[in-house]
């Protein structure tokens, strides 16, 4: 081989790992990305406008008669704050249309039925 053929080939063999390099990086960096890329159609978030503290969420599909756990947790959402819900495809069940169930603080309690969620990105609670 001569000097120029030798060194394409060290050139070709340098750009292989590389390639490969950014390959790894590509995918790596869509298995870390955040949650909102691979977002469920159905994932909202729960806007608070009212002067007061939302202590419990309740999110049922439509068809259910039952509630569910609360979906806050031990969280709440302060006024002028939100929370986004992170739907699964087990726990959306195939479908759009849910009901929503918000309690404040100061025991009331708002309803909301038949809220479709594949068009509704955001639930403001005043």
């Amino acid at each position: 081989m001569q000097a120029r053929e030798v060194a394409q080939v060290v050139h070709h063999a340098a750009r292989r790992p590389l390639v490969a390099g950014l390959a790894a990086l590509a995918l790596g960096t869509a298995l870390l990305a955040p949650h909102s890329a691979f977002a469920d159609q159905r994932d909202f978030s729960v806007v608070n406008h009212s002067g007061t503290v939302i202590t419990q969420l309740y999110v049922s599909p439509s068809a259910s008669n039952r509630w569910g756990v609360d979906q806050l947790g031990s969280a709440v959402i302060r006024p002028g704050n939100s929370f986004t819900l992170h739907f699964t495809e087990e726990q959306a069940g195939g479908t759009c249309l849910f009901d929503l169930r918000i309690v404040a603080a100061d025991g009331t309690s708002t309803v909301d039925s038949g809220v479709n969620l594949c068009r509704t990105a955001t639930v403001t609670f005043s």
